[in-house]
């Protein structure tokens, strides 16, 4: 185990890395940020490699972020700024995930990308609520031990089940049933 740590007030520079002494099995974590404009930017890189098998067992990760912030506001914490996750393992696949806020609302957005083209992007936001309660259910609602889940499915009428909902949707209810049963047998 090592590590090193070189820095002054607006960048800081660091490595750690581990190596088992039987495989020589190394793991390392170099990162790099500075301060600009009291925001960070900088980079991470993850490696692993195993000199005793071959490269495909190997792994590099990338995290790069910019612009990135914390704030307190009443009692809660909020983030600001942009990560971006990537590495040859990825192949050509990267993920941001951009994080804002308005007002006392943290927002995210997350988009999976191939290159520069967005194929999935996924915009969440969190907001504390302070009023809520968590509704108990009452004394006379059923029960149920999950303990027992086996011998609940021992019993359902899953195929009636499925008929039911292939009716309601429209589907070919022996085509539905085939694929749903096959893929749950498996």
């Amino acid at each position: 185990f090592g590590y090193t740590f070189l820095g002054d007030e607006d960048y800081k520079e660091y490595e750690l890395h581990l190596t088992h002494g039987a495989t020589d099995r190394k793991l390392s974590i170099h990162g790099q940020h500075r301060m600009v404009d009291d925001s960070y930017q900088g980079e991470v890189s993850l490696n692993s490699l195993n000199p005793t098998a071959d490269e495909s067992s190997d792994m590099n990760v990338e995290v790069s972020y910019a612009d990135v912030h914390s704030e307190y506001k009443n009692n809660q914490h909020f983030l600001s700024g942009a990560f971006t996750l990537s590495g040859s393992e990825l192949m050509g696949i990267q993920i941001t995930s951009e994080f804002g806020i308005e007002g006392d609302v943290q927002l995210n957005t997350t988009t999976l990308r191939l290159g520069a083209s967005p194929l999935i992007t996924i915009d969440s936001t969190r907001e504390s609520l302070d009023d809520y309660t968590i509704t108990l259910p009452e004394e006379s609602s059923p029960q149920y031990d999950v303990s027992e889940y086996k011998e609940y499915l021992a019993n359902a009428d899953i195929a009636g089940y499925l008929l039911s909902i292939s009716d309601t949707l429209g589907i070919d209810p022996s085509l539905f049933l085939t694929l749903f049963l096959n893929g749950f047998e498996q």
